[in-house]
């Protein structure tokens, strides 16, 4: 009776949590664009707010942006602007590249008969279009057909791929055929080429690195990132046009190209909450990254020289209160290796450029704790990081020298 009562009870106790009949109703709302989110702790009163952006017909560049509530109704709306297209012209070079590591693949032998060595080479000794060479025991008469060699347009008669060779009292026609690793510039560079490059400033997509590691989602638009106010504000790139004179083995450019030189912070009322550049010399060839640590906002960004050969990452702090984004130091070639050590393992750390006195390394957790302070050797070009009592997840590493500072990209501790 008692299992039996305990049974009824349990019945009606799920029947009253189980709705009587589930529907999806509609709200008679109606959207325009896909949404997004704007993250609630860079929005005015941390609530969640949603974001759709009206495209162009090639999806580039946003127009109308609209903003909602979580309850999808409209809650601010404004027009991007249109941007000035910077344009210029540019001289191009493409290097001539030749084929590196040639060697024998085979060599295929046809009799062509018997016949004095003497007699062989009076055949050819005196023809013009011919060339009589001594090779150890053999004798070959080489063509002047610059068709009868491999890449003659690059290697002259070096690698003959038809002749005829006496050997041992006899004459063979030869075919020789060849193989190589790859491509390589021969030095030279080809017929210049002139380009004309038109480009509009873009708005930033901003990536966001949480203090745990886990990369989120990017966003364009925010609150309270880089001012104090209810405004909306989003990054665009500050294009300008440059000289250049740069070249590597595969290319050679002269001229000027356009180079995004740093970013502006635009509000949806029209007005420049600040704008930042690269450092000089400097270009800035991604979009930025933001690196939450703790009550600080840092934003990161990869930046190269004018040729792009060399890369570096500068870093900005970001302050509300004065909305402003001033840089860290002055960037330096500074890199870790490996970026997601397992824990004990030793990390090696390059820094670039010789050590100066008092330079020293500081690795911060992501709460904004310095966890290990290690100085280094005046001259040394690098040093490492003891992984063996860090906990897992992330770390910044610092490299000063009491005048110049620099966050490196992140390490992971797994």
């Amino acid at each position: 009776m008692k299992t039996i009562i305990k049974s009824i009870l349990a019945v009606a106790a799920l029947s009253s949590i189980v709705p009587a009949k589930a529907e999806i109703i509609d709200t008679g709302k109606r959207l325009d664009a896909p949404l997004n989110f704007i993250l609630k702790r860079f929005s005015i009163d941390k609530e969640p707010r949603l974001i759709a952006c009206d495209w162009d017909e090639y999806y580039y560049p946003m127009k109308q942006v609209k903003i909602y509530d979580d309850n999808f109704n409209e809650v601010s709306f404004f027009i991007i602007p249109d941007y000035q297209k910077v344009t210029c012209d540019y001289t191009y070079y493409h290097a001539v590249t030749v084929p590196s590591g040639v060697k024998v693949r085979s060599t295929e032998n046809y009799p062509m008969g018997d016949v004095a060595k003497e007699d062989f080479i009076n055949r050819y000794i005196g023809q013009s279009d011919y060339r009589v060479e001594t090779h150890e025991d053999e004798v070959w008469a080489l063509s002047n057909n610059e068709n009868n060699y491999f890449y003659y347009k690059y290697f002259g008669y070096d690698y003959p791929e038809a002749l005829q060779v006496w050997r041992s009292g006899s004459v063979f026609y030869r075919r020789i055929f060849y193989d190589y690793d790859g491509w390589t510039s021969s030095g030279e560079y080809g017929e210049p080429i002139t380009y004309t490059s038109e480009y509009s400033p873009e708005i930033a997509y901003i990536e966001l690195r949480d203090a745990e590691g886990h990369d989120c989602e990017n966003f364009n638009f925010t609150q309270t990132l880089f001012n104090t106010d209810a405004n909306f504000e989003w990054l665009v790139e500050i294009l300008e046009i440059v000289d250049v004179s740069y070249y590597d083995e595969y290319n050679k450019v002269e001229g000027k190209e356009v180079k995004c030189t740093g970013y502006r912070v635009e509000s949806q009322d029209g007005s420049v909450v600040t704008e930042f550049k690269s450092p000089v010399g400097l270009y800035f060839r991604d979009d930025p990254q933001l690196y939450v640590m703790g009550d600080k906002n840092y934003l990161v960004i990869r930046s190269s020289d004018v040729s792009g050969a060399h890369f570096y990452y500068v870093v900005y702090e970001i302050n509300p209160e004065d909305a402003s984004v001033k840089m860290v130091g002055e960037p330096h070639r500074v890199s870790v290796d490996p970026t997601t050590p397992r824990r004990g393992t030793l990390v090696n750390v390059d820094l670039g450029n010789p050590a100066t006195e008092g330079c020293k390394i500081v690795v911060t957790s992501a709460s904004g704790r310095d966890v290990m302070t290690k100085a280094v050797e005046p001259g040394s070009m690098g040093t490492t990081i003891d992984t063996a009592r860090f906990e897992k997840g992330m770390y910044i590493v610092t490299v000063t020298d009491g005048k110049t500072i620099r966050e490196n990209t992140k390490i992971i501790i797994r």
